[in-house]
């Protein structure tokens, strides 16, 4: 050794020789001797950059965080182009809450050093910890991507990807892991949580059984096991479970939330609300806890207190993928089309590996009729999540789409539906099928109905692949049906529809009010969200009416409870919630009738209530349900006789001085094939004027209204002068609408029920075009049942020809009108229809005892 300045100076082979000795002790963990011996050689050099930098790690690992930062950032003076002193200088502002100036040390590292995967890890944790999950679970995936084996990047790639909401891109992450460290009980136990919640309770609960066997009592085993068992619907034994949980960390929020959600998902929403609460005092930024508050809220009728709960998560993290989800999900539930996609589009921006936003997206481009799109984010969706079940299923019921640019289309999205229908029944195995119950009815081929032709076939697959994916979840959760006791028949009308609807007014309400309740006890479900006067008026007449907010699994459990001989379904196909109760067995015998008017193909729907004069001859062909025809047109009905308002015609757009020909059918039920017919109509009564209506969504009607005036265009006619689109009209302008026109043209292939019923009420003549099915006869079984044979066509031809004559002739006109006036009454009050039901009611029983 020799001496500079009175300083000793080591040789340089000597310097990395004890460079070496410092770096072993450190490695064996002997901070101390690796301390003195960074120190000795610093003494004489004080600028090398090894044992400056070592020397900071030294104190970094021993929480002199000062020490640290001072010694690491002498060292990046002396060399700033190393990636690993950044990398640790990073740390110890880790380690200081410094969560900005680490990121910032991590993010100069990784551009030194690109493959360096501690600094990608250590980034991804400064990430998570500010909120940034997209970004971190970019880095945490570099980390795996540059040292496969550091557990601790799948590890936490997983947790982020969970709270991203990608339940199945966490589930890989975590199953390396656990490749990794099979005997690791948090790891395993975090591979059951994301199983549970994509959909794998059951496969969730073995591997949490095998977490339990090295850590019996741990928290996050617990909470694994809570998870599964509430999605395999044991909500007791899950509850058991977190609150195991909360008793041994009572400050954890993420505990609280999932009892919360455990208790929400149980029936009980204010018990709910007070977990997820306690859960947001302990971590405000919960965003779980927050979409459980707002969900709570919204199902204890708080509809307002839960709006602004979501508005105000959203301002306060407008980052959060999950947030921007749920609340998309919201706005779809208020018909909030354009702000809905606008949350689902944020989300994607930020996350577009996130198949729930892709296949949420897909649901709103549905809703606006932009089926090309919406099919491209349900295929975008299954490429990042090939086993997201609702989003296959979407893309299968999306070949149905609303309205269609031609008759070729038509043909085209029909055998594209059977042929897809036949792949997803094929698709369901295995645990597919045993979770497949969360896809059914998520979305539905309700379009299909709108097409003029026998759809038994195909809705007979899909209702055989509803009931199929329903059974599991049935032979799980309800128990078997008892033997009847004697008493009273008990019936039950499900219906998201019990309120002032045109289900209930035209069906179901004159049943209800009629039933002989000496004979018959009456149990009403109200699966809607709405209620209103006609709902109290129900519930008058009925034994028991039950309402509000639930899932699938209790509603399920409230109808089983009540023990039913006879469950009616007014309306299956409408909505979700109806489609998977409706593929259960919830009583002795069950019915379906038409709110819906098609067949619903499931086998546990063993009879469809339908009229006689609703009816073709062979009408038992269309059904795989067994067909009971009630007379008449099967129903009780009740007028309107609403107050009305005459509508000012100028501000429509509508003349005052031509012949008014009301077409009211929602733009869906005017399909190609039948545009020619309108067409023809304008042609030979021309000043006349077609008028059409737009629903509140304009996107609705648009690609209807562009397709029928370039239809008129090719045809030499001026549409402007032959149709006028107005808005959709409250009832009191809409009757005094009709009461001004001179006809209502009834829609072709699938009629109006409600329409025509309502403008015979007005006495305005309607001209129907009876077709072969119950969903073309609505319209003109109401005119056979008057005797108003005259006023229906049984051709596109003669229908043509009525309306010309009709609207030319006003003395004609003016005679059907004081006809249908005279022989209206005999729509109203009929009772008779009531006893059939009944009788009906009572061979049903008697078939189907147990």
């Amino acid at each position: 050794m020799t001496s500079r300045g009175g300083r000793p100076v080591l040789p340089a082979s000597d310097t990395a020789a004890l460079l070496k000795v410092g770096i072993a002790h450190h490695q064996a963990g002997r901070l101390k001797d690796a301390d003195e011996t960074y120190r000795q050689i610093l003494v004489a050099m004080p600028k090398h950059f090894d044992a400056t930098h070592l020397l900071g790690v030294v104190a970094l690992q021993a929480g002199r965080l000062d020490e640290a930062q001072g010694l690491i950032s002498r060292a990046i003076e002396l060399n700033p182009a190393v990636a690993a002193a950044h990398n640790n200088l990073g740390n110890v502002f880790l380690r200081k809450d410094r969560l900005a100036d680490a990121q910032a040390c991590f993010e100069r590292a990784v551009k030194l050093q690109p493959g360096l995967g501690d600094a990608h890890f250590n980034l991804g944790n400064a990430l998570r910890r500010q909120g940034r999950l997209s970004q971190a679970a970019t880095h945490f995936s570099r980390a795996a991507a540059a040292d496969p084996k550091m557990l601790w990047a799948h590890t936490n790639l997983g947790a982020t990807l969970l709270d991203l909401g990608d339940a199945r891109g966490a589930v890989k992450a975590l199953e390396t892991a656990v490749k990794l460290r099979p005997d690791h009980a948090e790891t395993l136990s975090n591979l059951g949580i994301a199983l549970a919640k994509a959909g794998e309770p059951a496969r969730a609960l073995e591997v949490l059984d095998q977490a339990a066997t090295l850590d019996p009592k741990g928290a996050t085993t617990l909470r694994g096991r809570g998870t599964a068992l509430a999605r395999l619907g044991r909500y007791a034994e899950a509850r058991e479970c977190f609150e195991r949980v909360v008793s041994v960390d009572p400050m954890s929020a993420a505990a609280y939330c999932n009892l919360g959600n455990v208790l929400r998902d149980s029936g009980a929403p204010a018990e709910a609300l007070k977990r997820f609460r306690r859960a947001n005092e302990l971590d405000p930024d919960l965003i779980e806890a927050h979409i459980g508050r707002a969900l709570a809220l919204r199902d204890m009728g708080r509809e307002e207190e839960a709006r602004e709960h979501s508005q105000r998560l959203l301002s306060e993290q407008p980052n959060s993928v999950p947030a921007l989800i749920f609340m998309g999900t919201q706005c779809l539930d208020r018909d909030d089309t354009k702000g809905a996609a606008a949350a689902f589009r944020k989300a994607i921006a930020l996350q577009g590996s996130n198949a729930d936003a892709h296949y949420e997206l897909g649901n709103v481009l549905m809703r606006q009729l932009r089926t090309p799109e919406a099919i491209a984010s349900y295929q975008r969706a299954l490429a990042e999540d090939r086993e997201h079940a609702q989003a296959r299923w979407a893309l299968v019921m999306a070949q149905i789409p609303a309205i269609y640019p031609d008759a070729a289309a038509v043909t085209k999205s029909r055998s594209n539906f059977v042929r897809m229908l036949g792949e997803l029944d094929t698709w369901f195995t295995g645990a597919r099928n045993d979770d497949g119950h969360r896809a059914v009815g998520s979305t539905q081929p309700f379009h299909l109905a709108y097409q003029a032709a026998n759809n038994r076939e195909p809705m007979a697959r899909y209702g055989a692949l509803c009931a199929r994916l329903m059974a599991p979840w049935q032979n799980r959760h309800l128990p078997a049906m008892a033997t009847r006791t004697k008493g009273p028949i008990r019936v039950g009308i499900a219906s998201a529809h019990l309120r002032e609807h045109s289900v209930w007014n035209a069906i179901v309400k004159g049943w209800v009010k009629h039933l002989d309740r000496r004979r018959f006890e009456l149990y009403l479900f109200n699966l809607g969200a709405k209620n209103d006067h006609e709902t109290e008026q129900a519930r008058r007449w009925a034994h028991r009416l039950e309402q509000g907010r639930r899932e699938m699994p209790q509603w399920a459990a409230t109808i089983a409870q009540c023990d039913l001989d006879v469950l009616i379904y007014p309306e299956i196909g409408m909505d979700a919630l109806t489609a998977k109760l409706a593929s259960l067995r919830l009583a002795r015998a069950q019915a379906a009738t038409w709110g819906h008017p098609e067949t619903t193909g499931l086998p546990t729907i063993d009879h469809y209530l339908s009229a006689e004069h609703l009816e073709p001859p062979n009408a038992s062909a269309y059904y795989t349900e067994r067909l009971v025809v009630l007379p008449n047109l099967g129903v009780c009905y009740e007028p309107l006789a609403p107050t009305t308002v005459a509508p000012d015609l100028a501000v429509l757009g509508l003349p005052e001085d031509v012949p008014l020909l009301l077409c009211p059918g929602t733009p869906f039920k005017y399909s190609p094939l039948s545009d020619d017919v309108w067409i023809e109509i304008s042609r030979h009564t021309r000043p006349s004027r077609l008028v059409f209506f737009r629903p509140g969504d304009p996107d609705v009607s648009s690609l209807f209204e562009r397709r029928l005036e370039q239809k008129y265009l090719k045809a030499g006619l001026r549409f402007t002068d032959c149709v006028t689109f107005i808005p959709t009209l409250d009832r009191a302008r809409y009757f005094g609408l009709m009461r001004r026109a001179d006809l209502m043209l009834d829609t072709l292939g699938f009629s109006g029920f409600n329409t025509a019923i309502q403008a015979i009420e007005c006495g305005l003549p309607v001209v129907s075009r009876e077709g072969e099915f119950l969903r073309g006869r609505l319209g003109s079984g109401i005119l056979r049942r008057m005797g108003m044979d005259s006023l229906v066509a049984t051709t596109d031809e003669a229908y043509i020809d009525l309306a010309v004559t009709l609207t030319r002739d006003a003395g004609l006109r003016h005679a059907r009108r004081e006809e249908l006036r005279a022989r209206r009454g005999v729509l109203f009050g009929d009772l008779e229809p009531v006893r059939a039901l009944e009788r009906y009611l009572e061979s049903a029983v008697a078939t189907t005892a147990v």
